[in-house]
């Protein structure tokens, strides 16, 4: 993934990132398999159509000030700015210093734009986008297990055939 056009300063060996973009997608908010504490994940688009994940845990307490302004943002599409993120390598996370500030940016969200199918099939690159289809045909779920660390956790992958009036192409959704 690209990443680009974000500010960064270095104190007592934690990196502070400044992030702006579009949101892309919130999770809800997800009760931790192994103890208490809560979680939930921001997807978003930066500059030139890179995506950007960022986690946000939480304690058992479940409030996140930061949580529903992410939520409008994403209905109504309006840039931002994410200030005081903790960066760890290619990691990003929302700490309790961490502030959001509605922006107008240069760039537009990319992924958001309707694409054809034909125009999908041409892409040389992977990017996210939306497509209006139909669903011609849904196979059954595989299950697969995915091995992060030391967690094992079982995922479910379905194989769809979709079309639109310029061809039609699979997908698989996990």
């Amino acid at each position: 993934m690209k990443r680009t056009n974000f500010t960064t300063s270095t104190t007592n060996e934690v990196t502070s990132i400044n992030l702006e973009g579009y949101v892309i997608g919130v999770t809800s908010i997800i009760k931790n398999e192994n103890n208490a504490n809560h979680h939930y994940t921001l997807t978003m688009e930066g500059h030139k159509g890179s995506v950007i994940t960022v986690m946000r845990y939480l304690s058992s307490n479940v409030v996140c000030r930061l949580y529903a302004q992410l939520r409008i943002l994403f209905d109504n599409q309006h840039g931002f700015e994410l200030s005081h993120l903790k960066s760890n390598g290619s990691s990003y996370t929302i700490t309790n210093e961490t502030r959001l500030a509605e922006k107008k940016l240069t760039f537009e969200p990319q992924w958001c734009i309707n694409q054809d199918i034909l125009s999908l099939k041409s892409l040389a690159e992977e990017r996210i986008c939306a497509v209006q289809c139909k669903i011609i045909h849904v196979n059954r779920s595989e299950s697969f297990i995915v091995t992060s660390g030391y967690k094992r956790t079982q995922k479910l992958r379905k194989e769809v055939i979709v079309g639109d009036r310029t061809g039609a192409m699979v997908l698989n959704i996990f």
